[in-house]
């Protein structure tokens, strides 16, 4: 297990138990390695959000799109959580877990937003160059 999966695992299970402090710090320890996004130290907001364009497309372990989607989910921000499983899906898709990830991303979210197709549209652009 690598040490970015390590620190998102830990966050995921420190958001389980309540403790979001805790949860968000790991959070932007582990965004520090993978993609080596500078922590910031203002707590007021998500850095997952803040920061989504960047992990989607510089991230290198493919781990740490499957677990801040985690994170998203737990946080009820189902639109991150949807691209950053959709991303996970396109760069493993020979995974044992391949088939699980498809399904979480075919379960209906009633928080997910109309907007989610154009975001996929505009990084799926993005991404052709």
């Amino acid at each position: 297990m690598s040490r970015v999966e390590e620190l998102l695992k830990s966050a995921v299970e420190r958001f389980e138990s309540g403790d979001r402090v805790q949860g968000w710090r790991l959070v932007k320890e582990s965004l520090s390695l993978d993609p080596g996004i500078r922590q910031t130290y203002n707590s007021t907001h998500n850095p997952i959000r803040a920061n989504l364009e960047r992990i989607l497309t510089e991230s290198q372990e493919p781990l740490t799109f499957r677990w801040l989607a985690a994170v998203c989910r737990h946080i009820g921000d189902e639109p991150a959580s949807k691209l950053l499983l959709q991303r996970y899906i396109e760069v493993t898709p020979s995974s044992e877990d391949h088939d699980e990830a498809i399904k979480s991303l075919q379960k209906p979210h009633g928080k997910l937003k109309a907007g989610l197709g154009a975001i996929l549209a505009k990084l799926i652009r993005f991404r052709r160059g």
